[in-house]
């Protein structure tokens, strides 16, 4: 009888330690952990303390099975294995309820979309209350005047309108929620477009009010796209900071489209999901004439660049003339200056060089965008220009302690944007600053 009461509850221990692997398991499978463990010492450290309390139960039960003598201290011993239960069952809770899509009202987004669907735009907002929504989209088309109306095929919380063609100079877009005006440039020898990265909403350390004015500062321009190259929010994972950038990036009385990539910061701990939902697909093509944009999902680096996506990328390089202009968008750096943080560079990125760049000079990109790094910079190497604008009302980083090979230009001080102005034969990129002032011109020959 003895010995029963001795082995009763034992299977807590057993139960405790299986909710720790399980959390492991299920926390790494998740995109832009591993990343997180690469590039960020101090989080890899929380990684090392919740796998050391885990193995904590296994240790309860060899002092409860050999040790302990005494009724009281093995049930004290199931009671701390109990409550070490609490803690994996309690992160999963609290990522899942963050992650939750809420019913909430938010203000319509206007995104162009990838080149390979029929329609060339999307009308996003969401509803707190289930309902049926139509669009009026009046077309100024060279000879005439177009109206059509779109609706909701039900009712839903999330409201999706796709519509253009390509002779349409401007659309007059009416919602339930305001009225917009989308201008469509009808110069085919210019093109204009905004790039941005990391604005880190929902962190004290960032400055909305700075994201808010370049933000102004684009929408009042005749861009034909505003690529926003990721780490739009500071947690990936919490539902609530996505709302504050929908509403900050959310479309005014003159609409420029907007097209985004996803960020480390963005992504992390099911954040993907909630990025899918409210920002669209995680990597993407989109066509402007014989000028072509590939958008990859790079948050960290190479750590989530699956084998699908290398094998679409290479397709997609292929297909484009090599007249054309080719340049691609990612968050992640590929050569950049930067700093040691934590006893790690963050500045040219070896692995992503040697997996992506001989693809890229083997098939003539013209320019590289990134963010990530908290600052604006050019480079050149071998032929190839790339360009980090990540200062969209982020802290900005530190002094950097290592200068890329290929540096051409490099501020960390103030905040601002690009704007990239391209022809048939040239491309001018001007970084700005918040006041939409230039701070450095580089033109690029084709």
């Amino acid at each position: 009888m003895k010995k029963k009461q001795k082995t009763r509850g034992n299977w807590l221990y057993g139960i405790t330690t299986i909710a720790y692997i399980l959390l492991f398991i299920w926390v790494f499978t998740l995109n832009g952990t591993k990343g997180l463990v690469i590039w960020d010492p101090g989080y890899a450290m929380y990684f090392y303390v919740l796998g050391f309390i885990g193995f904590i139960p296994i240790i309860l039960w060899l002092l409860d099975r050999f040790i302990f003598k005494k009724r009281g201290l093995r049930v004290v011993s199931k009671l701390l294995s109990f409550v070490l239960l609490l803690i994996p069952i309690g992160i999963v809770t609290f990522i899942f309820i963050s992650t939750r899509i809420q019913a909430v009202d938010l203000p319509p987004l206007v995104f162009i979309n990838d080149s390979s669907q029929a329609e060339r735009y999307s009308l996003t907002y969401w509803t707190k209350e289930k309902q049926s929504d139509t669009l009026e989209v009046i077309m100024h088309k060279s000879e005439a005047i177009e109206a059509v109306q779109l609706t909701d095929d039900e009712k839903g919380h999330k409201h999706v309108f796709t519509f253009g063609q390509s002779d349409v100079a401007s659309y007059d877009i009416t919602t339930q929620q305001g009225s917009y005006t989308l201008a469509v440039s009808q110069d085919t020898h210019i093109k204009r477009f905004a790039i941005a990265s990391d604005s880190h909403i929902g962190t004290a350390k960032s400055s909305l009010d700075n994201t808010k004015t370049i933000m102004q500062s684009i929408y009042n321009q005749p861009y034909d796209c505003f690529f926003l190259l990721g780490d739009i929010v500071e947690y990936g994972f919490s539902f609530q900071q996505w709302v504050q950038a929908v509403q900050i990036l959310a479309s005014q009385e003159k609409v420029v489209p907007l097209k985004p990539l996803i960020g480390n910061h963005d992504i992390l701990f099911r954040g993907g999901q909630l990025f899918e939902s409210l920002m669209g697909e995680d990597y993407f093509r989109v066509d402007f004439d014989t000028i072509h944009f590939i958008g990859l999902n790079l948050p960290w680096g190479i750590e989530d660049f699956s084998a699908k996506q290398k094998q679409w990328l290479e397709t997609e390089l292929k297909s484009i003339p090599k007249e054309d202009w080719t340049i691609v968008l990612t968050h992640a750096f590929l050569y950049a200056s930067g700093y040691h943080y934590r006893g790690v560079l963050w500045a040219d990125n070896t692995k992503a060089i040697d997996e992506l760049v001989p693809m890229f000079e083997s098939h003539d990109v013209d320019m590289v965008f990134s963010g990530h790094n908290h600052q604006m910079e050019h480079l050149s190497t071998n032929g190839i220009d790339y360009f980090i604008a990540g200062a969209f009302g982020c802290h900005l980083d530190p002094e950097r302690d290592y200068t890329s090979a290929g540096s051409m230009w490099y501020n960390n001080e103030t905040h601002g944007y690009l704007d990239l102005t391209m022809s048939a034969t040239t491309a001018t990129v001007t970084f700005l600053d918040v006041d939409n002032q230039p701070l450095y011109t580089h033109v690029v020959e084709k």
